[in-house]
């Protein structure tokens, strides 16, 4: 497969292209996030093109699903080389009141993303397509909105694991791509918690860490994983890959038995 910059780039360019070509009228915005935007992108497996598409609030369900048609046909097209990221909103589901009352599902999981994706948009967000000046008009989210949706999400969670023996028994041992994730992500939002600022770099956020939460208790956990991220082509041995996965499973379950915005720090 190819996973080039450049192959990224003419994935990206189609999708557009396409997708306004089509929905011109309904397109508002098309934002690139992520390691794409940032700089910090790296060929290699688990890759994907991080993009946010913004539709006007009149576009339907039926248009909103066309337009993840055109993401999916469009992978097709470049023999599935790169994921394009599935996240289309409607511009009002992205404004205060935020809404929470969503039944989870993989379709919906990226609505129950949302301060997720705006901290992206407002940290590194590249405006490809549509409105410059999209950034002013979409808010930055505060702390006790993180918050309601980190509990939302952490009862979905819950709610997974009991209903899907399969992904339960995935995370007792889980991929090292999957582990690096989830040390990645936990890491981020330990960070915003810790220090009410957003960053949005899983490459850089081992060393955004160490100089601002300096006693951060998976600090070392946070380093492996960010090697593991960083050479996606090398193979590690396997004592580090055992270490990975014993990491990531006392950071979960650290995690889930404490408040959503506890921070582990050595004390």
């Amino acid at each position: 497969m190819n996973k080039s910059k450049k192959r990224a780039y003419e994935i990206l360019n189609h999708y557009k292209n396409i997708i306004i070509d089509e929905m011109e009228e309904l397109v508002k915005s098309i934002i690139l996030v992520g390691s794409l935007s940032n700089g910090s992108y790296i060929p290699g497996p688990g890759r994907d093109i991080d993009q946010i598409t913004i539709l006007e609030d009149k576009a339907n369900n039926n248009q909103i699903i066309r337009a993840n048609e055109i993401i999916e046909k469009t992978e097709e097209k470049f023999n599935n080389d790169i994921p394009i990221a599935r996240t289309v909103y409607k511009l009002g589901q992205m404004q205060r009141p935020f809404n929470r009352n969503i039944d989870y599902c993989k379709e919906n999981k990226h609505l129950l993303e949302l301060p997720i994706e705006l901290f992206r948009i407002h940290d590194s967000g590249k405006i490809i397509y549509g409105n410059k000046n999209i950034k002013r008009i979409l808010p930055v989210p505060k702390r006790d909105e993180v918050i309601k949706f980190e509990k939302r999400n952490r009862k979905d969670y819950r709610k997974l694991l009991k209903n899907e023996p399969e992904i339960r028994e995935n995370l007792k041992n889980p991929p090292v791509r999957i582990a690096v994730q989830i040390i990645l992500t936990t890491a981020m939002k330990h960070f915003y918690f810790a220090t009410g600022n957003s960053c949005s770099n899983k490459h850089k956020i081992a060393e955004r860490m160490k100089d601002k939460v300096v006693n951060y208790k998976f600090q070392k956990l946070l380093d492996l994983a960010t090697e593991f991220k960083l050479n996606p082509d090398t193979e590690f041995e396997n004592k580090k890959i055992i270490k990975l996965r014993k990491g990531c499973k006392k950071l979960m379950n650290w995690m889930y038995e404490r408040k959503v915005d506890s921070v582990p720090l050595k004390k």
